[in-house]
Formats: C-alpha cells, structure tokens, sequence
C-alpha cells in the first residue's frame, strides 16, 4: 500500500495488489465441492425427472416454470431416459424450473449443496447453470446462490453430460428452497439426476488452517467494511468456524467468508462477494466466449449519436483495449453525421469492470477529475481522464487509449434506470457536473459502493464494500441516484429516449 493507510485505488481487476474495485459479480462454488459436515436426511421429489405430469407447466410432476413460457421447458428423452430441456430463442431468453421442498427452521445452522447434470446444445448468452433460492415461513425471499455473474461457470455452447454442483449457507429462518434449472440465453439445454444434500453445521470442531483463514478475513472486514460499525465480530466469527470441519476442507472455509458476507447484507452492505481461486483467475485471463462480454452498440436517433453502454465483466487486457476500440469507433463514425447531441445509454448496464467504459467514453468528459471514492475513514481518492490518458490520485499504473479527439463540443444526454449499477453507477456520477450534460430516465440500482479487493491465503479474493462513490463535486451517494429529468416508463414507447432526444434538439 503506497498512500495513507488504505488500500490503493485501481478500478478493475488484475493489478495483483490490494485496489479498491467497483464491479458487480457472484460467488461461485464450481464443481466436485467437498464437505466434511454431517449429511441431514433430505429428499428431492423427482430428482430424476421420470414422473411426468400433464398439468404441471413443464410436464414434471414437482417440477414448475417459474420464468418464461411454459413450452420453453419441456421432458425430452435421453439414453431412454426422461430429462428436462429448456429451450431459448434468444441470448437475451430466459428459462426457470424449480422444485420446492420444505426445511425445518429449528435444525441450526446448515449448509445445502445442489448437484446435477447439464448438457448443452449450441447454447449462446450467459449459458445455463443451477440455481438454489431460500424463503422463509412468510414466503418471503431471503438469498439465492447460481452458477454466477460473470458466466463463466455457466454452460455455454455444445457439451455432453456432466455433472455440476453449487452450495450455500441456509440463511437465518429458511423454510422452504427453490432447486431451480435455469438457462440464459440461446440454444437448448437439458437437465438430469438432481441431488440435494443439507449438512449440519452447529457444534462443529475445526482445524487451525480455518480457524488463521477465517480470523484473516474477519479482521479485513473489522478493518474495511461500511457496515463494520453494525456487526458482532465475535459472533460472527464464532458462527463462521462452525461450518468448517477437521480437518476443513477449502469449500468450508469458502462458505465460512460467504457466511459472513451474509451478515454484512443484514446490516446493509448489498455489494460485497467473495471470488474463487480459479475463477479470479479466469477472471484476469480468459479471453474466450466464456469471458462473456457484449460490446457497445451505437445508431443514429433523429439527428442524435446514440451508444449503448453494455456492463464489462472480464480482466483481459485486450478485451479492455477491444471494448474502448469499439466505444471509440462508434464515436468516431457517429461525429461524421453532423448530429446534434450524444446520448449515452446506461440503463442496462448493471457494473462489471468500470476501466474500459471510462476510458473509452473519456473524449466525452469535460474537466479531468470525474469522481472519488471515500473511505470508512472518510479519506478519498479520484478518478480522472486527461489526455487519452484513465488513472488514479498518486497512481504508477494507468491506461493509455489511443487518441480521440472530438471536433466539436455538443450536448450530452445520459440515460439511467434501475438496472444501471457498481461500474454502471460510477460512469453516471462521472457525467455528472460535465459541462452541458442532462440525465434523462429513472433512479440507479443504488449499489454506489466501492469494493476493496483482498486477496486471502490460498488465493481467493474477497470483494469487500468498503468506499462510497462521489460526484466530482464531492457530493456522496449512499443509495440510487436520481435523474436530472425523472421520466416515468410507459408502455409502447421509449420515452426515456424520446425525452432524451427532445432536450438535445432543442439544443440546437
């Protein structure tokens, strides 16, 4: 650490040092999860998927769709075998079955692990994956754990069978589970052989490995979090060593961090995460279809340069250097029609790395500091883009774009909404104060926190909510951000966009 006596400030992953980050992601368990926790008795009705059922949405007796139409999931038949298939149109369709079981509220802490097979078939989007949801006596949703955004763990293109599993701590008052088959996106996917296990987790003994991890990422949190001053640190950690066994497999240890991330979400920190060993690394290099990343799309609106900012979930450099390219190339050719106004569209863009839409948006800002993040202590460090040039306060490491050099200086328009979040958020707060600049639509998702990245012993990095995002003018936001121009969505037109261009014209 190299400025006062918090960590160093780099948006997006892959600096291999402590850095404040600003992303949205979710924790990944992986496959073969080892447990050395008791197995409670638990029954999965129709794990196998051979009682059909006329009436039920997806011809499973237990099995319902809880998402899409009901012929997106249907039996299918596999080596004389009954299985589910789930079938998308589109890489933006979305397929749900789920069963439901009931849990005793009275049996203490307990970790659950849902296995089962996927196969795939030319399967596009995020991909498909399995999916737990926990309820309590009320109904009421508590938390839910799947494959993961970031997709990498999700099954994408064309595989045979294999087994796949994911696990999570029951939260507090759990009643019931939802086991759920889920895919995002095109193609077809088929489902088989569920199994359900739910491991006792109270009065456990463990070893000194768990106990120097969890003590580890106990004292970051102690030290970092937003919420630290709400949490009972030696419950907390006394509750966490319950879930590891001896000796203690990684997967308890894992759960034991993802445990306590659960108490911070209770006292209010919605943004914190935990990610895998392989998956952090994955996350810095992959560079495939797996890193999942959707480029920048851009037209002509009336006489207006329309782009949208899609989320960026991936480390890879040359996938940053692509997605600056295409931000920049979409400038480039839309300042050739002679338009009248920019309208940045980040209504769908729910966060990810936030380095490559900042840099690649930089021609656009006015000023060269865009914003900061503020510590627990209520120290800050800024953002800034100048001279083809993103980078930090006091910063040794930054991003050099290519030169871009608008002709002109015209109006702004940038477009929110409550999908607009993490990175999504800190693009809006930096068009906010830029000269000749107006947000049109709804307020943000609201998770304006800046997540430190501490890397723990074997690997694994926690994503801890420790800053809070400012404007420019060092105006904090701890919740949504609202619009310049609230425009209430209606049925049958954009109106958003309409606003957006109407106040660009106007411009004129």
């Amino acid at each position: 650490m190299k400025i006062i006596d918090f960590p160093k400030v780099q948006i997006g992953f892959g600096t291999g040092k402590t850095t404040w980050q600003v992303f949205t992601f979710c924790l990944i368990l992986g496959l073969n999860i080892s447990f050395s926790l008791p197995v409670l008795s638990q029954n999965l009705p129709n794990s196998d998927f051979e009682q059909l059922c006329d009436s039920s949405s997806s011809g499973f007796c237990h099995w319902k769709v809880s998402w899409g139409k009901d012929s997106t999931c249907r039996p299918a038949i596999s080596t004389f075998n009954h299985c589910l298939s789930i079938n998308g149109a589109k890489k933006t369709s979305v397929g749900f079955a789920e069963n439901q079981i009931s849990l005793d509220t009275s049996s203490g802490l307990r970790v659950v692990k849902l296995s089962g097979k996927i196969k795939s078939q030319e399967v596009q989007g995020k991909g498909a994956g399995l999916n737990l949801a926990f309820y309590d006596q009320e109904g009421n949703f508590l938390s839910n754990k799947n494959m993961g955004y970031g997709s990498f763990a999700y099954v994408k293109n064309t595989n045979d069978w294999k087994n796949y599993e994911i696990a999570s701590v029951c939260p507090d008052k759990t009643a019931s589970l939802k086991i759920g088959a889920i895919l995002y996106g095109k193609g077809t996917a088929y489902f088989d052989d569920f199994s359900l296990s739910v491991m006792k987790a109270d009065n456990q003994t463990t070893d000194s490995s768990a106990i120097r991890y969890i003590h580890s990422a106990c004292d970051i949190i102690k030290k970092n979090s937003i919420v630290r001053d709400s949490i009972d640190f030696n419950l907390l950690q006394k509750q966490a060593l319950k879930i590891c066994g001896n000796p203690a497999t990684d997967q308890e240890k894992h759960l034991s961090v993802e445990y306590m991330i659960t108490a911070l979400r209770k006292a209010g920190d919605p943004h914190s995460f935990l990610i895998y060993p392989d998956e952090w690394k994955l996350w810095k290099n992959d560079s495939s279809e797996n890193a999942n990343i959707d480029f920048p799309k851009y037209k002509l609106v009336s006489h207006c340069g329309y782009i949208l900012i899609p989320h960026f979930d991936g480390g890879n450099e040359k996938l940053i250097r692509a997605f600056i390219d295409s931000i920049h190339h979409a400038l480039n050719y839309l300042q050739d029609q002679n338009i009248v106004g920019w309208i940045i569209d980040l209504r769908e863009n729910t966060g990810g790395n936030m380095k490559p839409m900042i840099a690649g948006l930089g021609p656009l800002f006015t000023g060269e500091k865009l914003g900061s993040l503020y510590n627990v202590e209520g120290k800050k460090q800024s953002w800034h883009f100048s001279n083809d040039r993103f980078f930090w306060d006091d910063d040794d490491e930054n991003l050099i774009v290519a030169p871009l050099h608008l002709r002109k200086q015209i109006p702004i328009a940038v477009l929110t909404g409550n999908k607009t979040g993490s990175s999504g958020e800190i693009v809006a707060i930096s068009f906010i104060g830029n000269k000749n600049t107006r947000s049109f639509g709804q307020p943000t998702w609201g998770l304006t926190t800046g997540n430190g990245s501490f890397t723990l012993e074997d690997g694994a990095v926690l994503q801890l909510a420790s800053t809070f995002m400012a404007d420019r003018n060092g105006k904090i936001y701890k919740g949504p951000i609202p619009p310049d121009e609230l425009v209430e969505a209606k049925a049958g037109a954009d109106f958003e966009l309409l606003s957006a261009v109407k106040w660009l014209e106007n411009k004129k």
